[in-house]
């Protein structure tokens, strides 16, 4: 039996004996093995080489299949598809059922005393305003102290020097309940002399007398400052903002004239005073005329301007954005920063 190349995917064989031959499109035919050039010592290799690829014929149907290589195959390759796309699906679901196992700790008799800030060791910060932080009966939300904080002192030392009784402190309740996570606030506001300094703040607990501790300085969350001098036309009121504030300014109508130019003065003028509010980051320049250019206002004791916060809101009109006037826009100056180590 013959069959013809190219008539393969037109599932037709040629029934003729003989030697090879063409067929009208070209296609080459074989013959019988004898024809072929297949003989008795080769024929059995390229019948192992041509066994798979020669289509084979249904009987019932007389229709002709795909190679049985070829069909082999396409079904690994669509079996090893579907083990593929079952083992990722189930790594999907291994990973997100999967939670990482907490450990377990033993609190019986366990003792903690920590601070969101203040260490064992000890650290440096810079804070505007005050000093403010939290004591605490737990390590973290598994390590919770079995017994209760009964109460704790607090220090603060200006170089060899106790201050504590010179600051403001106040404390939230001093007994932290045991078995629970608590915690209790603690602010310190430092005299205006200790301002821009570091000072040592040292807690201590009872029982225990476990002590933690903290350097800070204290920057002021605002100043002003009056700049004048003998011979001079008009005084300069300076005003710096680390936060966002509201002041009033008053001064005496009497030795200063307010520059009614100045768009902080046109909007929250009132006579003798003016309210202005400041974004944190920001400053402001205000400048008075004098009456008496032979005098100095800024000499201690003159009083002729004055400036303090308010809680009031400042008139519309009165804040540094509509002016243009140039903010920081560093970072934000209400954070507390830890000072590198050196």
């Amino acid at each position: 039996m013959k069959f013809d190349k190219n008539l393969f995917e037109e599932g037709e064989f040629l029934e003729e004996d003989g030697a090879e031959s063409e067929t009208e499109d070209g296609g080459l035919v074989f013959g019988d093995a004898g024809a072929s050039g297949f003989d008795d010592g080769g024929s059995d290799l390229y019948a192992d080489e041509y066994e798979d690829a020669i289509p084979e014929q249904d009987e019932t149907s007389g229709k002709f299949r795909r190679p049985r290589k070829e069909v082999r195959w396409k079904n690994l390759l669509v079996i090893l598809a579907f083990v593929a796309g079952v083992l990722i699906c189930a790594l999907i679901v291994f990973l997100i059922v999967r939670s990482p196992e907490k450990p377990v700790y033993d609190n019986t008799g366990r003792f903690y005393f920590a601070s969101d800030l203040l260490t064992e060791e000890g650290k440096s910060f810079s804070v505007y305003d005050h000093i403010e932080f939290e004591v605490r009966n737990f390590a973290d939300e598994l390590r919770i102290s079995d017994r209760a904080i009964e109460s704790y002192s607090v220090t603060v030392r200006s170089g060899d020097d106790d201050i504590t009784r010179d600051c403001k402190i106040k404390k939230d309740e001093e007994s932290l309940i045991s078995g629970t996570v608590a915690a209790g606030k603690v602010r310190i506001d430092l005299p205006e002399e200790y301002m821009n300094k570091p000072v040592e703040v040292c807690v201590t607990s009872t029982p225990e007398n476990v002590v933690l501790n903290g350097t800070f300085t204290v920057i002021p969350s605002w100043s002003w400052s009056f700049t004048d001098q003998a011979g001079s036309v008009c005084g300069k009121l300076v005003i710096l903002a680390n936060e966002e504030i509201t002041v009033k300014v008053v001064w005496d109508e009497k030795r200063l004239t307010a520059d009614m130019s100045d768009p902080y003065i046109k909007a929250g003028r009132d006579g003798s005073s003016c309210v202005l509010s400041l974004a944190a980051g920001t400053s402001a320049e205000i400048y008075f005329f004098k009456e008496d250019v032979n005098s100095d206002l800024s000499s201690p004791g003159a009083d002729a301007v004055k400036v303090e916060k308010t809680d009031g809101a400042a008139p519309s009109g009165t804040d540094a954005e509509r002016f243009d006037i140039p903010t920081d826009t560093g970072e934000n100056p209400g954070e507390i920063h830890e000072n590198p180590e050196h």
